[in-house]
């Protein structure tokens, strides 16, 4: 149980450190605001990577554990495989919300959906690199191929408990 709770505090820590990284590098500050008022972008990114990450890790990635688990998926490509879709679908998931608290509607985050694929594909493929580090650390913390001892030793056959 404490290296699921691990596993799960992995996904926040990447996601933070990644937008926290973004805006470092290649955020720019607006003009419009003056030089006394800039805030920083950085921690403000970091932060908001933390809460996307543990909303994400909560409302995707556990349930994804789960069912990987339950269907006998326990080696390191289907958790890398889960958690790439993830991350795009999180990334999609973040753009169409941000959209609800801007001028547009929803056929203009469709668009800049669109427009974001075509004209800059590394912006999800981002998404996707960082589902995939996520789901690896992850897969690397939580250990699913491990079972517990008493489960291992349990016998095969009724002749086998002499």
């Amino acid at each position: 149980m404490t290296r699921l709770l691990f596993a799960f505090l992995a996904g926040p820590f990447w996601t933070a450190l990644f937008l926290g990284l973004q805006a470092r590098l290649f955020w720019r500050e607006p003009g419009f605001i003056g030089a006394g008022g800039q805030p920083d972008w950085t921690l403000m990114a970091t932060l908001l990577g933390l809460l996307a990450g543990a909303i994400a890790m909560a409302v995707l990635g556990l349930p994804a554990h789960r069912v990987l688990r339950r269907r006998g998926r326990v080696t390191l490509a289907p958790y890398v495989l889960a958690f790439t879709a993830i991350g795009l679908a999180g990334w999609c998931a973040a753009l169409l919300i941000a959209s609800l608290f801007g001028p547009g509607d929803l056929r203009l985050a469709l668009y800049m959906l669109a427009d974001t694929v075509v004209s800059r594909p590394g912006v999800p493929l981002s998404a996707a690199v960082l589902g995939a580090l996520v789901g690896a650390s992850f897969w690397c913390i939580a250990r699913p191929d491990r079972t517990a001892p008493s489960l291992r030793s349990s016998p095969s056959s009724p002749g086998d408990r002499a």
